[in-house]
């Protein structure tokens, strides 16, 4: 994956104004390709034993934004990265299409102390400042209310729903817990192309940029690993 990130870097770069965003773009291709890849693999997984991917859908929608400000423990590889995110796609899953218990009622409820109480954590290759902490904190405990909100409404009228929120809140909390303890570019030529090229141009450093800004930002920016950030984008990036 690194190989192929390198690869498209350097296609990119043939345009001279990508080239002082080169590692920022490298960084930006390589999270997404294996974020892509991770999730397909765990989709499939989960379409194969319940033949439909709504439970992983969800999963997506309520585990992503929580994760990212709250923190927690992650694998170390990308091959450990996959079995994790498989595992917790396929038990979220199971537990998505059943009735809700009450047990799962009452972990949902000390998760979302732990979280409130602890978040969020950070790694180890992944340090915050203190002004950063504060925001993922403050995050963190928005989120949980307006998760909370989303169980109270629901309750009585969906349960998948409900059960969707509360798988959530419990599977972070144990990573809590665990850490704790179309364009041919570079030949542009035509008019059109000429013409759009400023725009391609902004469009793909603005993700870029935004990503690396949100990568040094948040507690977590992978599904269950998280590769060191080079020290150059950290500086670059820890004040903006």
């Amino acid at each position: 994956m690194y190989r192929i990130s390198w690869i498209i870097t350097k296609w990119c770069c043939k345009w001279e104004e990508f080239v002082d965003f080169s590692e920022e773009l490298q960084f930006t291709i390589y999270q997404i390709l294996w974020d892509i890849m991770t999730f397909l693999i765990a989709l499939f997984c989960v379409y194969s034993i319940y033949r439909n991917i709504q439970g992983g859908i969800m999963f997506s929608v309520f585990f992503l934004p929580l994760r990212r400000v709250a923190g927690g423990a992650h694998a170390q590889s990308h091959g450990k990265c996959v079995i994790l995110t498989v595992t917790m796609f396929i038990t979220y899953a199971y537990y998505y299409y059943r009735d809700m218990s009450k047990l799962i009622a009452i972990i949902a409820i000390i998760a979302w102390i732990i979280i409130w109480l602890k978040a969020p954590v950070q790694t180890n290759n992944h340090i915050l400042t203190i002004q950063q902490e504060q925001e993922n904190r403050k995050n963190t405990q928005k989120i949980l209310l307006l998760y909370m909100a989303l169980v109270i409404s629901y309750f009585p009228i969906n349960t998948r729903m409900v059960n969707a929120v509360l798988l959530v809140i419990i599977m972070i909390a144990v990573l809590i817990l665990v850490e704790s303890y179309i364009f041919e570019m570079p030949n542009c030529k035509t008019k059109v192309g000429y013409y759009l090229r400023p725009y391609i141009v902004q469009a793909i450093l603005g993700i870029c940029i935004s990503n690396c800004h949100n990568a040094v930002w948040m507690a977590s920016y992978r599904w269950g690993y998280q590769m060191d950030i080079p020290d150059e984008l950290r500086h670059k990036y820890d004040n903006i």
